[in-house]
């Protein structure tokens, strides 16, 4: 595995999630002066307004137009790859009349939701308007319980969904090896990282041999906390970078200045629900050979979303930005390999599917790029063939058993005198 050179630094780079309404005056200043965006928004107007049945009054119908014109500009200027607006446009329309026939009653206010909703869904499946709803319970699962604590977000413990009303990490022994799990990347993901490493070190009277990193199921989050969590396994070192049409490169590297395990034999656990977030953390520790990966390849959303907020309360979530690893390799479509292949027991890999009804990322989306395995990619009975094929968690058992054995860690020494 190629080799990635560190670049110390203290500056933690992180991304804006939530910018404030005046981002679009500014937006509205560069864009509009462009012809094709000006004569793509007055058909849309032409369009829109011939679809309202005949006679019947549309008070809110400027309001209406703006609200579009407000998201169109920010597609134009934000989304990751540049845009026709009239191929935008079309989309629109075509969302807004679909609305209008299923539902004549719809005021003007819903059909232009669609009408946005339909434009977005045409630049990829990340891409949405949110209503003040959902503004509400992104913030909620963003700050996770600080939301009802410290007037961050609504006071309503209610409007908390259940995913974030549970701790991001959760950790215990597993006789000398630390396990920790982690569900979700919200802005209390690293510091819980870190309590739990040192939970478990005084659990373990300072006799912890290896560590155990379980990153399936978790559908990502926060890019910087993401960094967060990385830093405390790799010390000084770049962690992820983005690249996209409207914010250009970035670079997000370490705060950090060791490694809070010094060393310790580290293996990750993925699967194919491990997504965004989770995906830059396995690519990084992969890529520094900090961490042997088990499990099956991840779901492969390499891609930053920035929420946007529009004047009405309402926001879009725009892709702006797609991430690479520390090696320059790309996540999106692609995905992490396991360093390790380990497949649930069909029993158990049976029942996670029909769990996972409500995950945003179950089934691999369609990826047209060539996947190529990692230069190592070990079957599972290399490392631990006394764990049974119908084991209850194999992956997991797969890591243990290679960790207590110090089979994991003789086989990336071999690796890394290879490379």
């Amino acid at each position: 595995m190629k080799k990635v050179g560190r670049k110390p630094t203290t500056l933690m780079v992180g991304v804006a999630l939530l910018l404030s309404c005046a981002f679009l005056a500014a937006c509205a200043r560069g864009v509009d002066d462009r012809a094709d965006v000006r004569a793509a928004l007055d058909q849309y107007r032409l369009d829109v307004d011939a679809l309202r049945p005949r006679g019947a009054p549309r008070p809110d119908q400027e309001a209406g137009h703006a609200l579009f014109g407000n998201a169109l500009r920010l597609v134009l200027e934000t989304y990751v790859t540049p845009s026709d607006p009239r191929r935008l446009v079309a989309t629109a329309v075509e969302g807004y009349r679909a609305k209008r026939d299923g539902d004549p009653d719809a005021s003007t206010r819903v059909l232009t939701e669609a009408a946005i909703d339909s434009m977005l869904a045409a630049l990829d499946p990340y891409s949405a308007f949110l209503s003040t709803e959902h503004v509400r319970a992104l913030r909620d699962e963003i700050y996770g319980d600080r939301a009802s604590l410290d007037g961050e977000g609504p006071s309503t413990a209610g409007a908390i969904p259940k995913r974030s009303r549970l701790r991001p990490v959760t950790q215990r022994l597993a006789g000398d090896v630390a396990y920790i799990r982690i569900r979700q990347f919200n802005e209390l993901t690293g510091a819980q990282v870190a309590e739990a490493l040192e939970s478990l070190r005084r659990q373990s009277r300072g006799r912890l041999a290896a560590a155990v990193l379980d990153l399936r199921d978790n559908p990502g989050g926060l890019v910087e906390q993401a960094v967060k969590v990385a830093e405390q396994f790799v010390g000084s070192a770049q962690i992820v970078s983005t690249r996209g049409h409207g914010v250009g490169t970035r670079h997000y590297f370490s705060g950090a200045s060791a490694d809070l395990l010094a060393g310790l034999p580290m293996a990750v656990l993925i699967n194919d629900r491990s997504a965004s977030a989770a995906e830059i953390v396995a690519g990084a520790l992969q890529d520094y050979q900090r961490a042997v990966v088990f499990g099956t390849r991840s779901f492969g959303k390499g891609s930053v979303q920035t929420v946007y907020w529009l004047p009405g309360g309402e926001a879009v979530r725009l892709t702006t930005a797609r991430y690479f690893r520390p090696s320059g390799a790309a996540v999106d479509c692609v995905g992490i390999a396991p360093n390790v292949e380990v497949r649930p027991a069909p029993s158990v890999a049976a029942g996670a599917a029909g769990r996972a009804g409500g995950s945003p990322y179950f089934g691999r989306p369609p990826c047209s790029i060539a996947i190529s395995p990692p230069l190592e990619t070990m079957p599972a009975a290399a490392l631990c063939p006394e764990v049974a094929a119908d084991a209850p968690d194999r992956p997991l058992d797969c890591a243990l058993v290679a960790l207590r054995t110090r089979r994991l860690s003789a086989s990336v020494q071999t690796r890394a005198a290879a490379d």
